[in-house]
């Protein structure tokens, strides 16, 4: 029982201690504040194209303001392609995606903002959240190879590297019980 309670001595310090408020740490927070509004948009536009009719007009809007044509830019077929595809789920599927993408949004948000308030364990979140998708990523590379793809997934590797080598997280922090601050 020692070992819990040596274990609990180190979680109270290492959780009352500030993050360090460096440009990797600013990057990191101004990322996850624009994938959680993007998700949180994507989420309400996914709600709403589930009511009935209103996927249609939606979508038939969309087509329109955007000129989507057959053979047109690489991005208006893409979104051609996603809202037919997107209409063929199922009402069911349709609201778990937008309780998905919510849900991604919230935890983005929440890592932001603990980042931003400068909470230790906001650190621990991200690396947490972070790395849980790495299988993901690397999967979806093998299937689909794109090079933004292998963007994100670098820089989701440098952002796991750099929490623990440079916030040492996890590791060893010998004299934690003098209050002496390592970080």
């Amino acid at each position: 029982m020692r070992w819990l309670k040596t274990f609990w001595s180190w979680l109270r310090w290492e959780f009352s201690r500030k993050v360090e408020m460096g440009a990797v740490i600013r990057f990191i927070i101004a990322e996850r504040l624009i994938k959680a509004l993007v998700l949180f948009g994507g989420a309400v536009v996914i709600f709403l194209l589930t009511k009935g009719d209103a996927a249609a007009r939606i979508a038939l809007e969309i087509h329109d303001q955007l000129d989507l044509k057959p053979g047109r830019h690489f991005f208006r077929s893409s979104i051609e392609f996603l809202l037919s595809r997107f209409g063929q789920l199922s009402i069911h599927k349709q609201t778990a995606i937008a309780a998905a993408a919510f849900l991604y949004g919230l935890l983005d948000a929440t890592q932001a903002i603990g980042l931003w308030m400068r909470l230790r364990w906001a650190e621990y979140l991200v690396l947490v959240a972070t790395g849980m998708f790495l299988p993901l990523e690397a999967w979806e590379i093998y299937q689909h190879f794109t090079v933004i793809k292998l963007l994100v997934l670098a820089a989701n590797l440098a952002i796991i590297v750099y929490l623990i080598w440079k916030k040492r997280l996890f590791l060893d922090r010998r004299g934690h019980e003098h209050g002496e601050d390592r970080s």
